[in-house]
């Protein structure tokens, strides 16, 4: 198998060996309360610091309970690594004299409005009021510090892509014991805790690669192989939401490229050509499945039902999302304008909070809400909802009109998501993940010039 300069700029030994230290430290009692600390105090260090301690503090937030030590009490620390980061990018940011950008000037009214509304409706204002701010601070953190690297974005793709390596990688072997099926016995979660996590980790990275084979110019075995293995333990996780995520992130891209781009639309088929290779994969699949049709048959069933015996798709979405989405929608009838809070439940027996016993104030309220559209009308109202609209245009306009084919697919897919799993606005949760992919893209974007060559990683618009 041949390694081409290309695969050798996707990973980096050296930041492999973060992860890893990081892995083994916090496979160590009380390993995640000092990785904590020193995350924090490296975060105050610089923006490019900032977005490695971020990384490192979700990666740890996510971790097998089979495998490593609980965090317990630690996972509150995120807040002082956040807090952190934004004052080294508040730093850098005066020290380089950058200018606000236009998607955190979108952020902050957003956060504004929301930060009124809730006050006035919410039922926990000091929820509200703490969410909205760990929103505001963590988005614009990230979006900052990677405007304030946007020079390394060749690195921060090598950085994002050798921990998908190194977790596909560690993950592989748990197919085969228990502590890989830890959370429910059906899907696969690998090293994190969650099937659902599992998957929605792969989805992005996956769908970016998928876009990078798209051009015959980017094919490698490497790339191709870390596509197979991305598309396959998104399949045993059995996690529809990264699954159906990818697809329509995939497909929208595509259909924006086709309206925005028109010049790429009559370029389409000869810039993206099937190989031998990718025809040989999908021939490959093809007799496979029908050699094995049962058996395959038998998987797509269990992906699509779960752990559903006898149950039609449609009574599935019932259970699993319809009930929350109708509810969502009855509470958003009875307060259309302005909500009934950020980050509030449906029901008050679902809330949660989680206070910090020294301080006494909120570090944290899970709430489960499968669709965002519905989710967010019934927390902030047509008001809060308009407003969130004007963010994601302003957040996805760069992406359309600078970002290549695979950037906006890593971006959509995140985006897309939130269809089957409210994250966007979870900062204490995967939400963080998907902003920083989400920053990476921007600051590919911004820079106008983004792709990937089998010759070389540049910085080279493929407009």
């Amino acid at each position: 198998m041949y390694i081409t300069e290309s695969d050798r700029q996707l990973f980096s030994g050296k930041i492999f060996l973060v992860f890893a230290s990081a892995l083994l430290v916090a496979y160590t009692p009380g390993g995640a309360f000092m990785l904590f600390i020193a995350l924090a105090l490296y975060a105050l260090r610089g923006s490019k610091q900032t977005i490695q301690a971020l990384t490192l503090t979700w990666l740890l937030l996510f971790l097998n309970k089979g495998l490593f030590p609980e965090v317990g009490g630690a996972a509150g620390l995120r807040w002082i690594v956040l807090l952190a980061g934004a004052i080294a990018v508040a730093r850098d940011t005066q020290s380089q004299r950058r200018s606000f950008p236009a998607v955190g000037i979108a952020i902050l009214v957003f956060s504004c409005v929301v930060l009124i509304t809730s006050a006035i409706v919410s039922n926990y204002p000091v929820v509200s009021i703490f969410k909205v701010i760990q929103f505001f601070v963590g988005s614009i953190v990230v979006i900052l510090s990677f405007q304030l690297t946007s020079r390394l974005y060749a690195y921060w793709v090598t950085w994002f892509s050798t921990l998908f390596a190194i977790v596909v990688v560690v993950s592989l072997p748990l197919y085969f014991l228990d502590a890989g099926f830890l959370a429910n016995q059906k899907g696969f979660q690998g090293i994190l805790n969650q099937p659902q996590a599992f998957g929605i980790f792969l989805a992005p990275l996956t769908a970016f690669y998928t876009g990078l084979l798209f051009d015959k110019a980017n094919r490698s075995r490497i790339l191709i192989m870390l596509v197979s293995l991305g598309w396959i333990c998104i399949f045993a996780s059995l996690a529809r939401t990264a699954f159906f995520a990818v697809l329509l992130g995939v497909s929208f891209s595509i259909l924006s490229f086709t309206l925005v781009k028109r010049k790429l639309k009559n370029k389409m088929m000869q810039r993206y050509p099937l190989s031998i290779s990718t025809f040989s994969i999908i021939i490959f699949v093809g007799v496979f499945s029908v050699a094995n049709y049962s058996d395959v048959q038998n998987r797509l069933t269990e992906f699509l039902e779960k752990d559903a015996i006898n149950v039609s798709l449609s009574d599935q979405f019932e259970v699993s999302r319809g009930m929350k989405i109708e509810n969502s929608f009855d509470e958003f009838t009875r307060s259309p304008w302005m909500g009934i809070g950020f980050g509030i439940a449906s029901s008050a027996d679902e809330m949660n909070v989680e206070v910090n016993e020294t301080f006494g104030i909120p570090i944290g309220a899970p709430v489960e809400k499968g669709f965002l559209p519905t989710a967010i009308l019934e927390e902030t109202g047509i008001i809060g909802a308009s407003f969130l609209l004007i963010l994601l245009i302003i957040l996805s306009t760069p992406v359309i009109k600078h970002g290549n084919l695979s950037l906006c697919f890593l971006f959509f897919t995140c985006l897309f998501v939130n269809i089957g799993e409210m994250i966007f606005f979870s900062f204490g949760g995967m939400g963080l993940y998907s902003w920083l992919l989400m920053g990476l893209v921007l600051s590919g974007a911004a820079g106008g010039k983004v792709s990937y060559s089998s010759s070389s990683f540049s910085l080279e618009n493929k407009d």
